[in-house]
């Protein structure tokens, strides 16, 4: 006779396994980052690389200097426009608006940049909590986030997420933030760039609407707002942390003031570890120190500086 206690263990095996099966199913189910750029570049340029709006984006993501200045393609010519006077890094090979407009592979690779910049901005502002949470009715994911600060910005984005959802910022279309992140949501996301052929070739979740948008106002889509200080402008103080408050209203990070403090101090302790050394070595060279006396003397101060760093630096 087989006792309960036999039971359980095969029981929890069984279910582990259910889940372990159900979670594959559902990863490989999800769309993967090349059907979500498919679906982005269908909506922004119906997938034509050579798309160039009157307001200046272009390119399959329809992409505007600020965009490509994150990316690191594109330096900044100081219009705040997407004129395309300034000049380009020659990052992967792209050297002038043509050379980006005609290479489909660059572009994706562009904004796969672009979206671990944005990334980059979605967790330092602390947004990534919000993943796997229903906000407003929408469930939060990684793709959908992107998508949303994509589109409508990262600090639109934040009053959305802060607010519970009762702040639903809207892009220059009138399409609500909420719209993106649900529709975009649930995707796989890389910082890999896939091939063009994965992109050309993914596919787009039923019921999608990818209506391709010919024309946004100046401040709407995926390159309006460059650079944290741009993305939390629009965020209600009330609504910021300590840190994004900071940044609002100095222009720099703490992270950015404790570097500075410390290569300040950093600097101060070197000279004066070398004023040190260079008055023992002169005491010495006087026949005012002993041989032991100099190594005693150096030995302090060195101890008393690796005392400091680690007080100061660790």
């Amino acid at each position: 006779m087989i006792s309960g206690q036999a039971l359980v263990a095969p029981k929890k095996f069984i279910m582990g396994f259910a889940l372990l099966v159900i979670s594959l199913a559902a990863l490989a189910a999800a769309g993967t980052y090349a059907d979500f750029l498919k679906a982005v570049a269908q909506r922004e340029s119906s997938m034509n690389p050579n798309a160039h709006n009157p307001y200046g984006y272009v390119g399959l993501f329809q992409m505007g200097e600020a965009a490509l200045i994150d990316a690191g393609y594109y330096k900044s010519d100081g219009s705040g426009k997407n004129d395309w006077t300034g000049a380009w890094t020659g990052k992967n090979g792209v050297t002038s608006l043509d050379a980006f407009k005609n290479d489909p592979q660059a572009q994706i690779t562009a904004i796969t940049d672009y979206h671990q910049k944005v990334w980059g901005y979605v967790k330092g502002m602390g947004l990534d909590q919000y993943v796997g949470q229903t906000v407003g009715g929408v469930l939060i994911t990684e793709s959908g986030l992107i998508a949303g600060s994509h589109l409508v910005g990262a600090g639109n984005m934040a009053k959305f997420l802060r607010s519970g959802g009762s702040i639903i910022p809207r892009d220059g279309n009138n399409t609500p933030i909420t719209e993106y992140v649900a529709k975009f949501g649930g995707y796989q996301v890389s910082g890999s760039a896939p091939s063009l052929a994965a992109v050309s070739g993914g596919t787009i979740a039923p019921g999608l609407d990818v209506s391709v948008i010919t024309a946004q106002p100046p401040g709407a889509g995926p390159s309006a707002s460059p650079g944290m200080r741009a993305l939390l402008q629009d965020i209600p103080t009330d609504l910021m942390s300590p840190a994004e408050a900071y940044y609002q209203n100095t222009g720099h990070s703490q992270g950015e003031v404790d570097r500075m403090i410390k290569m300040s101090l950093g600097g101060l302790l070197m000279a004066w570890i070398s004023w040190v050394v260079v008055a023992n070595w002169r005491m010495y060279s006087a026949g005012g120190f002993t041989t032991w006396r100099l190594v005693h003397e150096s030995r302090r101060a060195l101890t008393l500086l690796a005392f400091a760093c680690v007080a100061f630096f660790w």
